[in-house]
């Protein structure tokens, strides 16, 4: 049997996908965005979100907090160790979906507000602070860094020697040392970063005890967002394209077997919150369930 039509667009489904949580989120104007530039700001914006979730924390051995800041210090904590939402105390710059953070492409470090009364202008974030938490997070501790006093640090290498120096197995991975890197050219100072990051262009650094690092969060792209974003869109977008031709050809089976006699158009959409796609031949509805294929996508 032949049909006349297949109409299937897994992207097309993403996509919806995506603007509908977007838009949820606060964000407008979404449809304007091309596909492959939405999904890179998707991933952009969760990546810039801490996952909620309870984690031990771990303070580096030269950790301090002004004691006028310890009340928004021990709310932090408080939610760390709870798994509650840390997002009032992120940067408001979160609400700006097309915002690329440089330090956290980087180095994978987080910055947070120590606030503890709602920030007037937008009572979803705490009080805006000077001096501002920076920390790592993985999938079961918390490490935290240093209160950094100003906003003048997001480019400050001591960063990554406190890192090195307390917690080394949490970035060994990014070790040039131990692949056979003996020395560097020249070793960027803190100045020296913030003017490669302004050409989103990624610093190798050489540490007190000679030790060197490649980017321990993986660096930017070209275009400003993260390396990691790049390499996930590659890698949805691949999925999607298998995705499609798989369930393509079972679809097509399905009615094979169900309906001998349809000759007509079919329609497929994914329904990724149910775990299914649906297929719409004529007057007739098919429903197949899928594994999670969102998640699948999107790891």
């Amino acid at each position: 049997m032949s049909f006349q039509s297949v109409n299937i667009d897994i992207e097309r489904d993403v996509i919806s996908r995506i603007v509908a949580y977007l838009t949820e989120e606060g964000f407008a104007n979404l449809t304007t965005i091309p596909n492959r530039e939405l999904v890179i700001l998707f991933i952009n914006y969760f990546e810039r979100l801490v996952p909620t979730k309870a984690r031990h924390i771990i303070k580096s051995k030269s950790f301090s907090c002004p004691s006028d800041l310890r009340a928004g210090l021990d709310e932090i904590e408080r939610k760390i160790e709870c798994g509650i939402d840390l997002k009032p105390h992120l940067s408001t710059k979160i609400k700006n979906i097309k915002y690329f953070d440089p330090m956290l492409n980087d180095w994978r470090i987080y910055h947070l507000h120590l606030g503890v009364n709602p920030y007037p202008p937008n009572h979803s974030f705490v009080d805006r602070t000077g001096p501002v938490l920076f920390a790592r997070f993985d999938e079961t501790n918390a490490y935290l860094i240093d209160v950094m006093p100003d906003h003048k640090q997001w480019a400050n290498r001591d960063c990554v020697q406190i890192i090195h120096d307390n917690w080394p197995e949490t970035i060994s991975m990014f070790n040039l040392s131990k692949m056979g890197v003996i020395d560097i050219s020249s070793n960027p100072s803190s100045g020296d970063i913030k003017e490669l990051r302004k050409a989103h262009a990624n610093a190798i650094l050489k540490l007190n005890d000679g030790t060197i690092y490649t980017s321990i969060g993986l660096g930017s792209t070209t275009h400003g967002n993260s390396i990691t974003s790049t390499q996930a869109v590659n890698n949805a977008y691949a999925k999607i394209k298998w995705y499609n031709e798989s369930i393509l050809t079972d679809a097509k089976m399905i009615v094979h077997e169900m309906l001998p006699d349809f000759n007509g158009d079919i329609i497929i959409n994914m329904d990724f919150d149910n775990h299914q796609y649906k297929i719409a031949a004529g007057d007739s509805v098919i429903i197949r369930k899928t594994d999670n294929l969102w998640a699948s996508i999107f790891s």
